[in-house]
């Protein structure tokens, strides 16, 4: 759901989006193919009806997933059903006044634990995955089909879940590698099989100018406030949809007429920049203040005004008044490869790899939530906007010493986007969507981000 989100890396023009389209393409033909199942789970339809207004009713939402958790959980296949739909399995899940049930002989079950342990013996699978230790396998998803292919879904949100797994499927036994986020498909599938790893060398981190956005704050007014501790070089970014409007900065009417580049497609249209404008430190008087003013409140998904320069916006809340105080500061540029420091656009890692004679290498890095795009001798290979985070290098390079770079990509999510209703439903505050991402985000920070490289097999 992480790319339909309000404040997301799709919005609105997702440079990583067209590998997302490759990865959708792989998907389509699994959405048309018919699954196995064993089990059907008829969806509780009437009960909820029926049970409306009433205080002591069973939570029939819970209990429906509960039992979709359980039996995908063991690697039960199992079909959702309609409320009037007939069965055509042995075992199957319905829902009364008193929680789960086997509707075909009518006993009831508290949890779907227990249902499970009941009907176990009656059910079997066409494939089982398995840890290397023999048990079976957690935080995955198991769907096989009708034309013999499956899939298995790393369901584990967080780095560090990938691993090998043990296939079991018509008496023989297969080992595979399912990545972070990753997915196992039972067909066609280009493996890639790691050997001894490499050790990189020249290590280097590259903010690449380090250009940042910072949008005003105008949702609660005509007028934006804040101070400065040094002195600053920046440029306005001001909409201009539908038309041009009046801006001025400290009583000073603002004269804007360079075209738009710096943004995104979509909305390079609908803004102009402005020349460089000085910005001098204010004294530590609120008296003393910058104030841009402007002629209508903004928009949530239309900000009114970036600036751009080598600073960040912070926000402290005012003591008594609840308002907020900002403070234009300084972002140092100064990075090892070892540390994770936020950036702004794009920042690259750069390092040197002597490939030895075969057939390559591979490059992995963490997962990373966003694009990144792979050169080698500064021509990109590919782009990857999503898990798994592998870059070959072929077997071209081979006995070769080639330049790699890693170059990550940060979004705007939070430049525009809906703050009302992200800041009510908890996911999202006031003072961090002032700032443009990624100055609170973990995961949008250039360092080693867990490279390594390994022989490939």
């Amino acid at each position: 759901d992480q790319y339909f989100m309000n404040c997301s890396y799709a919005v609105p023009d997702f440079d990583g989006m067209a590998d997302v389209t490759k990865a959708a393409k792989l998907a389509i033909p699994y959405a048309d193919k018919t699954p196995t199942y064993k089990v059907s789970i008829r969806y509780p339809y009437s009960p909820i009806l029926n049970s409306l207004g009433k205080s002591d009713a069973v939570n029939y939402d819970f209990v429906m997933k509960d039992c979709i958790e359980v039996f995908g959980k063991n690697q039960i296949q199992w079909k959702l059903i309609r409320d009037d739909e007939v069965s055509d399995t042995d075992v199957t899940v319905s829902f009364g006044p008193y929680g789960i049930m086997e509707e075909n002989t009518g006993v009831y079950y508290r949890t779907a634990s227990e249902f499970f342990a009941a009907v176990s013996g009656r059910l079997s699978r066409e494939i089982t995955v398995t840890e290397k230790s023999g048990e079976l396998a957690q935080n995955i998803f198991v769907r096989t089909y009708t034309d013999g292919s499956f899939i298995v879904i790393n369901r584990s949100d967080e780095n560090g879940s990938e691993r090998d797994l043990i296939l079991h499927k018509d008496g023989a036994k297969t080992i595979f590698h399912l990545y972070d986020y990753g997915v196992y498909r039972g067909e066609k599938q280009e493996k890639l099989i790691f050997g001894e790893e490499i050790l990189p060398e020249n290590v280097m981190v590259d903010l690449n100018g380090n250009k940042r956005f910072t949008r005003c704050e105008f949702l609660d007014g005509h007028s934006f406030e804040f101070e400065t501790e040094d002195d600053f070089e920046t440029v306005m970014h001001i909409c201009t949809y539908p038309e041009k409007r009046d801006v001025y900065l400290d009583g000073k009417k603002i004269e804007y007429h360079l075209p738009e580049t710096d943004l995104t497609d979509c909305f390079n249209p609908l803004y102009m920049k402005s020349e460089s404008i000085f910005l001098e430190k204010t004294p530590n008087s609120k008296k003393q203040s910058h104030i841009i003013t402007i002629s209508e409140k903004d928009r949530p998904y239309l900000p009114m005004i970036l600036l751009e320069g080598n600073m960040k916006l912070v926000a402290e809340r005012g003591a008594g008044d609840g308002k907020s105080r900002y403070k234009l500061v300084k972002c140092s540029d100064c990075v090892s490869p070892g540390a994770q420091t936020p950036f702004f656009n794009n920042a690259s890692l750069h390092f040197d790899v002597v490939v030895p004679a075969g057939d390559g290498a591979v490059v992995t890095i963490e997962d990373y939530h966003g694009l990144v795009e792979f050169k080698i001798n500064g021509t990109t290979v590919c782009k990857k906007g999503m898990a798994p985070y592998c870059f070959e290098i072929s077997k071209e390079y081979a006995g070769k010493e080639v330049h790699c770079e890693l170059v990550y990509y940060s979004s705007y999510k939070a430049v525009f986007g809906d703050l009302e209703a992200a800041e009510a439903a908890g996911s999202f505050s006031r003072l961090e969507w002032v700032k443009v991402s990624p100055v609170s985000s973990k995961d949008e920070t250039i360092g080693y981000h867990g490279l390594q490289i390994f022989v490939k097999k």
